[in-house]
């Protein structure tokens, strides 16, 4: 069993035990300590790597690891949660992914979860399975359920994997455990991602990404940000960047600023924090200032073309995506591309032409946490803009 606190992930519990003569013998206290220190380091290592992974810390996790010699017969699972051994003695010379039972059950903040098909290949190429994506949504949950806290949340879920079929769910299933929040907007009831457990049973159904409204459950017509989404119409993200520098050039000179991440897909998005007093209406004509000024300064870089089939190879500047009901994908949300990429917050100094959007993956976007921490936190406890001035310029000149 894997035990989450709000610390993070401590330990885990269903421990992998070498059967007698598959390798040197040492205390089951000692394997157990360095079971649990592996995995409170990295607790998305836990399962097995790819089999071309060069990976060290593979070794300590799962002695077992694709490649690994080993003259034992088999490997006993013990599940230390139901105090009951699975019965199933897999040959050495398996995979270790086989080695995995068809559920596991983890311990999230209080709440015992059950984690179906674990060893689900959720992202192919990435090889990323459902119990590896579990282990990197509990390590991104301090950073991923600070935006999303309190939003109206719409997943995308993809019961096969990446390259299946996918839907999107807006309603919360019926089937729903009761401790997860919910807010009704409209005919639709959403889930409310505020707590981890939540987070855990969502990706359990194969959520790999995850979109939020523009504004909180409790001002449902104010939005907290001016948000932009800056996306290619053909594969040049240098293009992007201009566009994305240009926007910060015309926000500095109307005394705001902005912090940009990627969409994790192929695009860039610009948060400015505003004073949630301002209503949709209203961000929009000054969305729509930014988006007109830019297209009649560049028009050969910049297009508000909503067709793709017309824009040829501009950016397309999207401010119409900031309304109500409408949504975005959230900062540090994985996206459900091959790659695994993750939708993260940037300097400005790294926006240049040598940026790409599939740079940070659920592979490495947790030693970029540890070197930078959260660069989307003065969303959170920052300056918020007001916009009375623009407005009041807009009212003036019937813009």
């Amino acid at each position: 069993m894997l035990v989450y606190h709000s610390g993070g992930l401590l330990h885990r519990g269903s421990v992998c035990l070498s059967v007698p003569g598959n390798r040197p013998a040492e205390s089951e206290a000692t394997a157990a300590d360095k079971t649990a220190d592996a995995t409170a380091a990295h607790p998305a290592d836990q399962t097995c790597p790819p089999a071309n992974s060069s990976d060290s810390r593979a070794g300590k996790t799962r002695p077992h690891a694709a490649g690994a010699k080993t003259s034992a017969q088999g490997i006993l699972r013990i599940d230390l949660l139901r105090r009951q051994i699975i019965n199933r003695v897999i040959p050495s010379a398996e995979r270790c992914e086989e080695t995995v039972a068809d559920e596991r059950y983890v311990q999230v903040e209080g709440v015992e979860l059950k984690i179906s098909n674990p060893d689900k290949m959720l992202f192919p190429q990435a090889r990323i399975r459902k119990w590896d994506f579990i282990m990197a949504c509990a390590r991104l949950a301090p950073y991923l359920l600070k935006y999303c806290r309190n939003r109206l949340l719409t997943t995308i879920r993809f019961p096969d994997g990446v390259g299946g079929e996918s839907f999107f769910q807006k309603n919360a299933p019926s089937f729903r455990p009761s401790w997860i929040e919910t807010y009704r907007s409209g005919e639709i009831d959403y889930i409310l991602l505020n707590q981890v457990p939540s987070l855990i049973w969502l990706a359990n159904l194969a959520a790999l990404e995850f979109h939020v409204s523009f504004h909180t459950a409790a001002e449902e017509s104010f939005p907290t940000e001016l948000v932009f989404d800056i996306d290619p119409s053909i594969p040049d993200f240098s293009k992007v960047v201009e566009v994305a520098l240009l926007t910060r050039q015309v926000l500095n000179k109307l005394n705001l600023d902005g912090i940009a991440k990627t969409s994790g897909a192929t695009g860039l998005q610009i948060y400015v924090p505003i004073e949630p007093v301002y209503t949709y209406e209203q961000t929009r004509r000054i969305g729509e200032m930014i988006a007109r000024y830019l297209t009649e300064q560049h028009p050969a870089l910049v297009t508000i073309e909503r067709r793709v089939e017309k824009r040829g190879d501009k950016v397309y500047f999207d401010y119409l995506q900031h309304w109500h009901n409408k949504t975005l994908i959230a900062p540090y949300s994985p996206r459900a591309v091959p790659e695994a990429t993750v939708s993260t917050p940037l300097q400005w100094d790294e926006v240049t032409e040598k940026l790409s959007p599939k740079t940070w993956t659920l592979h490495t976007i947790f030693s970029r946490l540890e070197e930078k921490g959260d660069l989307f936190a003065p969303i959170y406890g920052g300056e918020r803009y007001r916009l009375d001035e623009i407005l009041r310029f807009l009212e003036q000149h019937r813009l």
